[in-house]
């Protein structure tokens, strides 16, 4: 019987073990998201507001590209979820022509009033979020 109680308790502390290694682990994860010219994958990285942001020019309509609106709004929503964002959503992108002349999606992200809080650049040849620093 007594084999049985120690047998009982080994099994609970290998389990609760388990389950705060797998808890630990889940908290510790880095984003999804692929970020470009940058190493750092918090979501200050990606985050910007129009004041801060660079000179970027509209885009004509026959620019070519890989993704699509609707594609760097499903990348943005994702960043976010990932992120822990789920109150965000991402909204009616633009195409812009970066500083550096790679065409980005400028992607406005806003807040569960649906007011703007801040928007995010998706490159949009590669579907990466876009840092120019």
């Amino acid at each position: 019987m007594d084999g049985k109680i120690i047998a009982l308790i080994i099994v609970l502390l290998l389990v609760i073990v388990g389950v705060g290694a797998y808890y630990f682990g889940s908290m510790t994860s880095t984003p999804n998201a692929t970020m470009n010219n940058s190493t750092n994958t918090s979501s200050a990285t990606y985050k910007h507001h129009e004041s801060s942001h660079p000179s970027y020019t509209n885009a004509t309509n026959n620019t070519k590209t890989n993704i699509t609106a609707q594609q760097a709004m499903n990348i943005v929503n994702k960043l976010l979820k990932d992120d822990g964002f789920t109150n965000y959503a991402a909204a009616t992108p633009r195409l812009m022509k970066a500083p550096n002349n790679k065409m980005v999606w400028h992607v406005p992200v806003n807040d569960e009033n649906k007011k703007y809080a801040w928007s995010v650049d998706v490159d949009a040849q590669t579907g990466e979020i876009y840092i120019l620093y």
